[in-house]
């Protein structure tokens, strides 16, 4: 997956914007990639082979969790938004968490490369800031962005060194397309077509968007 692509590393810079840190891909021995796509695309499956494959070729691979998943995990549900605003304002969090999350990981990323010349890391996320774009209009992303001071660019293009799209299995193949995997799944296969395509434009733009089909 990762063999036949080329990354090339942006300058270290770090950017900070109302208290909201855009670290990029932090350094040339950190790099940041973001896994995302639509419902049912293979992403479990991804990260997996993925950590073998970079771990036996001696990088340290860091995770950075989907904050959507673990907000549903722990007893928040879909329900509770009951009208636009609050998916709005779950869009909100969930990018904060995100960006907190992405943000530890890369701290962490930093430090275990220290005193080692020859270490090379890598972090994985599960989905990324740009995600939030899909499940909202374009009046809510626009005040997503607003009320936290950012610009969609740089949290596209700043944050991380390449954007990993699985498409989703309701998109040509359709038979293996399941919910079973995912209690919080909710999507049917044409709904998970329109959701992918949407997750796919989002992220549109990006320097090293590459699309798994």
């Amino acid at each position: 997956l990762v063999s036949n692509t080329t990354i090339v590393p942006r300058p270290p810079t770090r950017q900070r914007k109302n208290s909201s840190s855009l670290h990029t891909c932090s350094s040339e021995r950190v790099q940041k990639f973001v896994l995302t796509g639509g419902p049912c695309g293979g992403k479990t499956t991804a990260l997996a082979r993925i950590r073998t494959f970079l771990g036996e070729r001696g990088f340290r691979v860091f995770f950075v969790p989907e904050a959507a998943t673990f907000l549903f995990g722990n007893g928040t549900a879909p329900q509770d938004n009951k009208c636009a605003n609050d998916w709005v304002d779950f869009q909100r969090l969930l990018m904060q968490m995100q960006m907190r999350f992405e943000d530890c990981m890369v701290e962490r990323a930093e430090k275990a490369c220290e005193g080692d010349a020859n270490m090379r890391a890598i972090i994985i996320c599960d989905r990324g800031t740009m995600d939030g774009k899909a499940y909202v209009d374009a009046k809510g992303w626009k005040k997503v962005l607003s009320v936290q001071h950012l610009d969609e660019v740089t949290i596209r293009d700043a944050r991380y060194n390449a954007v990993l799209h699985m498409t989703t299995a309701a998109d040509g193949a359709e038979g293996f397309y399941t919910s079973e995997n995912n209690p919080s799944r909710m999507e049917g296969v044409e709904e998970a077509r329109v959701l992918d395509a949407k997750i796919r434009e989002a992220w549109l733009g990006h320097p090293q968007q590459i699309v798994f089909r």
